[in-house]
């Protein structure tokens, strides 16, 4: 588990429609929200199905209560998504030239783009440049990005969304490390954040796996030597088809690595919490 830190705010670079309900998008390196806290208070978490439940609490406003967080999903490609149209721009490394980039995305109808041969998946090779960075800026204007995919880079390839009226506008919608090949990302609806500053959530680590390329200085999770060698302990006799050993080695793997959970965190104090504008508020009077 880690703690994450998000600051909110209309960035003033963002020249499209302010969103009717905020959202947080988690970075690539963290998978779920296990609690929450908007305005230094706690707040409920609702799976992705909420507002479509019979008892729910509906499709979530701008005006509605900063109560809880609700599940988006985790097929977001990047940590902003801009309402209105916009020129998709590149910015990479000197080092990356020549890398080929394929994306989808779509209009402000919702109808796929395609490039001048009609595919709707789109490929473009980054320019050739002699040092510092380079930018490639897709001519074609979009709403959404939906699909991202790149080769192994070795520098963070930045997305740009630039406004097709003011090209002096132009906003960072996402950042991808260079061993980052598809990325999808992990978003919260968060009503009436807008008038807080801070969120801050306590967040599960997402497994990230090691490939070739610029990452020496990554660090490995877990890092419990005892847990990683009962684990490849474990795959050796999955190997031979030994599955009951193999249990065995996984379960002494999520035992230490429950011990060493259990030294981190303390005992969580229950208090019962009393909302005035809530609940039993809205009940009329029957005498």
């Amino acid at each position: 588990m880690a703690t994450v830190l998000f600051n909110l705010g209309v960035d003033p670079n963002q020249w499209w429609t302010h969103e009717d309900v905020s959202y947080i998008t988690l970075p690539r390196r963290f998978q779920s929200v296990l609690g929450i806290l908007f305005d230094s208070r706690p707040r409920l978490m609702y799976p992705r199905w909420q507002e479509y439940m019979a008892q729910g609490m509906g499709k979530l406003t701008s005006s509605s209560p900063m109560q809880q967080a609700v599940d988006m999903g985790d097929e977001y490609v990047t940590y902003n998504d801009p309402t209105s149209a916009y020129y998709l721009k590149i910015v990479y490394s000197y080092l990356d030239s020549g890398a080929t980039i394929t994306f989808s995305a779509t209009d402000s109808n919702n109808s796929p783009i395609y490039d001048p041969t009609g595919n709707s998946v789109i490929s473009v090779t980054l320019p050739t440049i002699g040092s510092g960075t380079g930018s490639y800026q897709y001519p074609t204007q979009i709403t959404k990005l939906v699909s991202f995919q790149k080769p192994i880079t070795e520098a963070y390839l930045n997305l740009w969304a630039v406004n097709p009226s003011n090209s002096a506008q132009s906003c960072q919608i996402s950042a991808y490390e260079p061993t980052e090949t598809t990325p999808l990302y992990k978003r919260y609806r968060t009503p009436a954040a807008q008038y807080v500053q801070q969120i801050l959530a306590m967040c599960k680590r997402r497994f990230v796996p090691f490939v070739a390329g610029n990452d020496d200085n990554s660090v490995i999770m877990p890092s419990n030597e005892g847990a990683l060698k009962m684990v490849l302990m474990a795959l050796q006799y999955e190997d031979k088809n030994d599955l009951e050993r193999a249990e065995t080695y996984f379960q002494k793997a999520i035992q230490l690595l429950n011990a060493e959970l259990k030294e981190d965190m303390g005992d969580p104090v229950i208090t019962l919490q009393m909302n005035p504008n809530g609940g039993v508020g809205s009940v009329p009077c029957r005498y």
